[in-house]
């Protein structure tokens, strides 16, 4: 957790995973107001906040990392591209 230690990290990774301050308030349980101002160092990073947002921040993370595409002509029953070049 040692990256939450300064607020300017806080922004830099989240804009690194383009999240916006409200997506990750809503995934991280607290107010976009909260966010914003810790990203400004106007507010505290307390040790609760600060634990919401890196579990967020690592989750949203490793959504992107497992994520797979999937070709819209397979969710549409249509035969993919190599099938089709194939005949």
């Amino acid at each position: 957790m040692k990256w939450l230690d300064a607020p300017g990290e806080l922004r830099k990774v989240r804009l690194n995973l383009g999240l916006k301050q409200h997506e990750l308030a809503e995934r991280a349980g607290v107010n976009r107001a909260r966010v914003a101002g810790i990203e400004a160092r106007r507010r505290p990073l307390t040790r609760e906040v600060a634990h919401r947002l890196w579990f967020a921040l690592a989750n949203y993370e490793l959504e992107l990392k497992t994520m797979q595409l999937v070709p819209l002509s397979s969710l549409m029953g249509l035969p993919s591209k190599e099938a089709v070049e194939a005949e």
